[in-house]
């Protein structure tokens, strides 16, 4: 399975669900955190609900009071955002 890059948009409990995926994602390979304390991208050659249990948003960790969304990042991208985040999905593509 290739490399995909998903993102983690957490809406409630960022500290606690920001702080799951920095341990389960601990190299700046995998994980981007500069979009804000709410959003993470994440690399990885996994599901999306994997992502999902890694930030703590599946039903069975509901009473951890982390609410959120995973959306996988398909194809192409486009946007404005930092110089920075752009050089991580370039080199995220490139170590794929």
């Amino acid at each position: 399975m290739s490399r995909s890059l998903f993102a983690v948009i957490l809406t409630e409990g960022q500290e606690k669900g920001g702080n799951l995926l920095k341990n389960a994602y601990p190299k700046s390979s995998q994980i981007y955190t500069e979009l804000g304390d709410n959003v993470f991208i994440i690399a990885d050659d996994t599901l999306t609900g994997t992502i999902a249990k890694n930030a703590g948003l599946t039903k069975d960790q509901a009473d951890e009071g982390i609410r959120g969304a995973v959306l996988k990042l398909n194809g192409s991208l486009a946007g404005f955002t930092r110089q920075t985040f752009w050089e991580w999905i370039e080199n995220a593509e490139d170590n794929a």
